[in-house]
Parts: structure tokens; C-alpha cells; sequence
């Protein structure tokens, strides 16, 4: 690809090789899964993905060019400047070499925003294909119209679009098990099981031209008589109504096989309400305690501004510990200057202070108080018991010691340091347990929120749970019992009508023949043997032909049924559930019902998505399978088809599906996981070791999403 979508720069820079085999490309939302998915619709039917819309929706290219082109790629250009936006796609079949490649040119035509489409004024697409064999190197392009449609056709033929070509819950749309001509359709397409369908209109128009050549020699031989005339006439009206009732019961029998699906699908949610009202249950559960986490959570959130404040955790100390020592040096040093000054001043106002009778070294006025208070001389050692003589003697000196109170310089600190130390001594040993308080408060913060994600996610596995079973978020099984109530009617009028219907069928077919007798009977011997001979003839090859028929769908049947539960075991074989058997039978004629039964042939209701998915999938390999190919030279290219499987059908889908296909291309999310080194999730993992020890490929497509649109690009990684 080259400039479209998400894949900036020329075709060498986002080059896919594909192998035989499972081919898997991996990618997170916004990635470039479905880009590559368009660039296979480009090729295959001049379509891409409207990702913008409501659903992705199919839309012609010629209506969209404007907008595939790279936005990077936009974003660059100057005006009058252009841009070639092209898909290319090499393939190989016997020994020749084929490259089809679509592209067109943008030319930007003002200074608008780059993304507004009538910024660009877009060319024609042009097609290039060539061909070139491999054992000759012989290279030729192919310019004729029809042999350029052939060789597209050569990818995957229009025919099997449907069923190779599938775009996310499209294969819910593979079969339409609901529809009565569905699997008619599908097995006539892929076994080509058509061909008996143009035998019997051949034959039934050879067979209408013979009876209208015999009746017409009758007529004649009978000599136009008025009683051949009255009961050829008789006999046709008959035929007439007989025709006019068949159809009735055709359309009798369509209405009551829609009835019962009605009925089965109204049935399968009857038969799941006690499992459905259990899960809502338990939603309410998980709901309830979701609710009480938020408000705990919210409350928790809103007391750690306290924390900042308040006396037990001074959250807005964090990290301050270190002043507490350079306070304290600080502190020193300004008390030893002090103390300083004090002695200078003292020293000048009163000499005799420092001239007691205390010898070198006695004890300054803090060592005399503190020898008062604790009953001792610290010069002596001797006890100086208050009121005796020593200790009046040390309270004497003291007072001699003590200078007159004088005014406190405006520049003295030293109180206002005293009362921040001991004011802050009392936070310090708490400053050293708020990093411990802070990783405790974020652990908890943590634990509300997985605990929150995990019953949020527990709700929506049970909400897949419901819908799985048939229910909704909302639903009512009063109203489904309605609906149940209007089916049962319903079968119970057509089953009356294509009764009264049959018995006219019965009657009418009993006067026909017996007209048909009295007809012979008045040209008995008179009409040529010719004509007798070839209307047998015509009849005999009608029935043999609506014998073959039967007789061969009735053998297509039973190989499409025990194949479709071959496959259908293998790809839920992982799974934990019981999925029951597939069950192919005749619901009316020439129309089949697909069912899932149990091993004693009852109808399975509640199945999962999944298991509903895989049915479909099981039925479409097989159909592939029983057909003369066997494996299917197409490959199966789909996007995003995993997206309500578990794991078991995950692994179930890889492990089976390249049985079938020659060439599978599968562009997943499920294998993707942001947390993983290579960003592969554990079945990932198992996936490549598959197409490493067999055949395949793997890719990854990666993308800075943190980057603008208009900046972004798509990497592919190789495995």
C-alpha cells in the first residue's frame, strides 16, 4: 500500500508477504486492521470500509478517495503538489506471476485543512496489471479489458465473496439459518449442485411440451368431439386450482416453518429465564458493590487534603526533614553569639561578676541553678541539701552571679527559636514515617481501583452471559411469552391450512387421473403411438430427474451434516461447554433446517455466541470440504471475526480453519497485549509457534497513537 490510510510512504514501506497457510495480522485498535481489509475490497470489488459510519459500511472508492489517502501524507503536501494513494497485490498460479495495482493521484488545491476533502482535487483510478511466467521470465502487461477481469476473478471469485471475504459479525451472515433458501443457496454455490436444478426446468418444460403435443394428437384423434373438449377442459381447471393450491401449501408451510423458528427462538429465552434472571441478579450484585466502592473511594479522595494539615500525618512536611539539622546548627551558632554579646555587656556593666571567690573553672549561673535543683555541689561532689549552709552558700553566689534585669534586646531570638524547636520537635519523628503513609495511601487508592475494574468487568462478562442466552440488559420475559403465544397460534392456523390443503391436493390429483383415464378411453387406438411414446418418455426423464435430485441431496446432505459436526468438534473442542450435534433435516420440500440437538436428538437452547458462530463457520467448511476441491484454492480473508470468542474457540479457529483454506488471512485484536515485551498475549504466543513450526506468517501492525492523526502512520512488524 502506498499513501492509503494510515500506511505513509510508498509500497516497499507497507509490504504484507503471505505465505500458504495461516497468516495472521495482530493489531490494537486504530492500527490499520481494517485499512488492510479495505485494500482487499479496492481489489476485489472497488469498495473500501467507511470506519466513520454508524457501522462499517461497504462504499464505493470513486465516492471516497478523498478521504483513503494518508493524512501524514496530506499534511506534507504542498499546494499544487500530488500524492499517489495505490494498493498493489502480487499473486502466483501455476508458474505465472500475476500484479494487479489500482492507485490514483491527489492534488492538493488550497491552503485548507489538509483532512477537508475539498482540499484535494482527486484523479481517475488507473489499473496496471501484468503477468509474467516464472520458468520463461516472460513479463507482458495485460491491457484487454476481460482478461484484466479474469485475472482479479483469479484472487477470489464474485461467487465466493460472501464466504471468503468476511468483514467482523459478516460471518453471523455467512448462513442465514433463519432463511429456507440459505443452505440451498450455499450448497448450489460451492458444490455446484445447480446443474440438476437446470436438468429438472429442462425436463419439466420438455415434459410440459410433450403433454401439450399429446393433447393436442388427442384432441384430434377424438374429432374435437364436444365430451373430449368438456373434460380436457374439466381436467385443466383442475390442474389450474391444483397449481393455485400447491402454492398456497408452499407458502403455508414457508409460514409455519417461520412460525417455529419464532417459537424456538421465543422457547430458547423461556428456557433461559431462570439462568437470565439469576445473572441480572447478580449483576445488581456486582452493580451494588461497584457503588459502594465508588463512594468509599470517594470519601478516601476527599480525606487526603486532610492529610496535608493535620496534626497526625503534616503531609505538607513531606521531604523536610533535613531542616531540622541545619535548624539546629543554625540555631547554635546564633546562641553562642548571643551568649557572646551577654558576657561582653555584662563584663562592662559589672567587672565584679566575673572576680568571685569561686576559683578557675567553678560553675558558670546555669551549672549553679541546676546544683540548687538537684541538691549538690558539682565542684565537690559533696550533697548540698536545700536550706543548709552549702546550699545557701551556692544560692549566695548565684545571686551574685545574676545581673539586674534588663530590657531584652527587639533583636533576640533566641525565645522565638526555642518555641520552634520545641514546637517542631513534637512533627519530626512523623516526617519520617509520611513516605511510608504516602505508598500505603496510593496501595489503597490502587486496590479501589482494581477492585472497581474487576467487578466491572465480572458485569460485563455477565452481560455477555445474558445476551448469549438470549436476553438484553432490559428485556421483559413477559413480552417473550407473548411473542411465544403469537407463534404457538400461528403454527396451529398453518397446520390447519396445510392440512385442508393437502386433502384438496389429494382430491384433486384423484379427479385428474381419473380424467386423464376418461381421455384415453375416448381416444383409445386413435391417437399416434408417437406421441403416447414421447410424453412417457418426457414424464419418465422429469421424474428421474426430480429423483436425482433428492437422491443427491439427500447424500449431500448427510456428508454436509457429519462433516459440518467434524469440524464443528474441532473448532469447540478447546471449550468447556457442551455444544451438541449439528442436525440437518427437511423442513418442507426441498428445504432444509439447520438445528443443534443433544445426543438423544433434543433441541439445544441457551447456546453461547460463540458456539452460534461457530456452527455457521462449521457448515461453510464443510460445504468447501464435500466440494470437488476439497481445499479451497481461494484464501479466506477476514477481519476481526474473533471478536465474541473465548479462548477454547480461539484456539479451535486457528488450529482448524487452515484445514480448509488453502491461504487464510486473519487480521486480529485478540492476540494483541500492550503489557507483553512483543506485545503478544499468551494464545498469541501459541500462534506463532504454529506458523513457525508450520507454514504462514505473522505481522504486527503498530502505531504511536499518541501523535495526531495528521502525524500518524502504521509500522509493520514481521515476525
Amino acid at each position: 500500500m502506498s499513501n492509503f490510510f494510515n500506511y505513509y510512504g510508498e509500497y516497499e514501506d507497507n509490504l504484507y508477504e503471505f505465505n500458504p497457510g495461516l497468516n495472521v495480522i495482530i493489531a490494537d485498535n486504530g492500527a490499520g486492521k481494517t485499512k488492510l481489509f479495505s485494500a482487499f475490497c479496492w481489489i476485489l470489488k472497488d469498495k473500501v470500509i467507511n470506519s466513520d459510519a454508524t457501522e462499517d459500511k461497504d462504499v464505493s472508492i470513486d465516492n471516497f478517495k478523498a478521504h483513503v489517502v494518508s493524512d501524514k501524507a496530506k499534511n506534507e503536501t504542498l499546494v499544487e503538489n500530488e500524492i499517489k494513494c495505490g494498493i498493489k497485490i502480487n499473486f502466483t498460479e501455476e508458474n505465472i506471476q500475476y500484479e494487479v495495482e489500482k492507485y490514483f493521484w491527489a492534488k492538493r488545491i488550497n491552503d485548507n485543512s489538509p483532512t477537508d476533502p475539498e482540499t484535494w482535487y482527486c484523479s481517475a483510478i488507473e489499473r496496471k496489471v501484468s503477468k509474467m511466467d516464472l520458468a520463461l521470465l516472460d513479463y507482458r502487461l495485460v491491457n484487454d479489458a476481460d482478461e484484466i477481469k479474469n485475472i482479479i476473478n483469479k484472487i477470489l471469485r464474485p461467487e465466493f465473496l460472501q464466504y471468503a471475504l468476511l468483514k467482523g459479525e459478516e460471518v453471523d451472515a455467512i448462513i442465514d439459518f433463519e432463511d429456507s433458501d440459505s443452505l440451498e443457496a450455499a450448497i448450489n454455490t460451492i458444490t455446484n449442485a445447480s446443474k440438476i436444478e437446470r436438468l429438472i426446468t429442462i425436463s419439466r418444460n420438455l415434459h410440459s411440451k410433450g403433454y401439450k403435443e399429446l393433447t393436442s394428437a388427442n384432441r384430434e384423434a377424438a374429432g374435437k368431439g364436444q365430451e373430449f373438449n368438456a373434460k380436457v377442459a374439466e381436467r385443466d381447471n383442475n390442474k389450474s386450482k391444483l397449481d393455485r393450491i400447491q402454492k398456497e401449501l408452499f407458502r403455508y408451510n414457508e409460514e409455519l416453518l417461520k412460525a417455529k423458528k419464532e417459537r424456538d427462538r421465543a422457547f430458547n429465552l423461556l428456557a433461559g429465564a431462570q439462568k437470565r434472571e439469576q445473572i441480572r441478579s447478580d449483576q445488581r450484585q456486582v452493580e451494588k458493590q461497584i457503588e459502594l466502592l465508588d463512594k468509599e473511594h470517594s470519601s478516601f479522595l476527599n480525606t487526603l487534603n486532610d492529610k496535608f494539615f493535620d496534626n497526625q500525618n503534616i503531609w505538607l512536611f513531606y521531604n523536610t526533614a533535613h531542616y531540622e539539622k541545619s535548624f539546629h546548627i543554625l540555631r547554635d551558632r546564633y546562641l553562642d553569639y548571643q551568649k557572646e554579646k551577654q558576657i561582653i555587656k555584662d563584663f562592662s556593666e559589672n567587672p565584679k561578676v566575673f572576680l568571685s571567690k569561686l576559683p578557675e573553672g567553678s560553675p558558670d549561673s546555669y551549672s549553679l541553678r541546676k546544683m540548687l535543683a538537684e541538691e549538690s555541689c558539682f565542684v565537690c561532689g559533696r550533697d548540698a541539701k536545700k536550706d543548709s549552709a552549702p546550699w545557701n552558700h551556692m544560692q549566695q553566689v548565684l545571686e551574685q552571679h545574676t545581673p539586674k534585669k534588663t530590657q531584652v534586646s527587639k533583636q533576640n531570638f533566641s525565645r522565638i527559636f526555642d518555641e520552634l524547636m520545641q514546637t517542631s520537635s513534637a512533627y519530626y519523628n512523623q516526617l519520617i514515617s509520611i513516605p511510608g503513609d504516602l505508598i500505603n495511601q496510593r496501595a489503597r487508592d490502587k486496590n479501589f481501583r482494581e477492585e472497581k475494574l474487576r467487578l466491572r468487568k465480572s458485569s460485563e462478562e455477565m452481560l455477555k452471559d445474558l445476551i448469549g442466552l438470549g436476553g438484553k440488559e432490559t428485556e421483559e420475559d413477559k413480552f417473550v411469552v407473548n411473542i411465544y403465544g403469537q407463534a404457538e397460534r400461528r403454527i396451529e392456523k398453518n397446520e390447519a391450512s396445510i392440512k385442508n390443503c393437502e386433502e384438496e391436493v389429494e382430491a384433486l390429483n384423484i379427479l385428474i387421473q381419473k380424467l386423464e383415464k376418461d381421455l384415453e378411453n375416448l381416444t383409445e387406438g386413435k391417437t399416434k403411438k408417437g406421441f403416447i411414446d414421447r410424453n412417457s418418455v418426457m414424464d419418465d426423464v422429469f421424474e428421474i430427474s426430480k429423483s436425482t435430485k433428492k437422491i443427491m441431496y439427500s447424500r449431500i446432505i448427510q456428508d454436509l451434516e457429519n462433516k459440518s459436526n467434524e469440524f464443528y468438534r474441532s473448532l469447540t473442542i478447546s471449550n468447556t461447554g457442551d455444544g451438541g450435534n449439528i442436525k440437518i433435516f427437511p423442513s418442507s420440500e426441498d428445504k432444509y433446517s439447520i438445528d443443534i440437538r443433544d445426543d438423544q436428538n433434543n433441541r439445544m437452547y441457551g447456546l453461547s455466541e460463540g458456539f452460534q458462530r461457530m456452527k455457521k463457520l462449521a457448515v461453510i467448511m464443510a460445504i468447501i470440504a464435500i466440494s470437488d476441491r476439497g481445499l479451497l484454492d481461494y484464501p479466506l480473508i477476514a477481519d476481526a471475526p474473533l471478536s465474541s470468542f473465548g479462548r477454547g474457540f480461539i484456539q479451535g479457529f486457528f488450529e482448524h480453519v487452515p484445514d480448509v483454506f488453502n491461504q487464510t488471512i486473519i487480521m486480529v485484536k485478540d492476540l494483541y497485549d500492550d503489557s507483553q515485551p512483543n506485545k503478544l498475549s499468551e494464545i498469541g504466543e501459541e500462534v506463532l509457534m504454529k506458523i513457525r513450526s508450520g507454514s504462514g506468517s505473522l505481522h504486527m501492525n503498530l502505531v504511536n497513537e499518541k501523535l495526531p492523526q495528521i502525524f500518524r502512520e502504521t509500522i509493520i512488524k514481521r515476525f
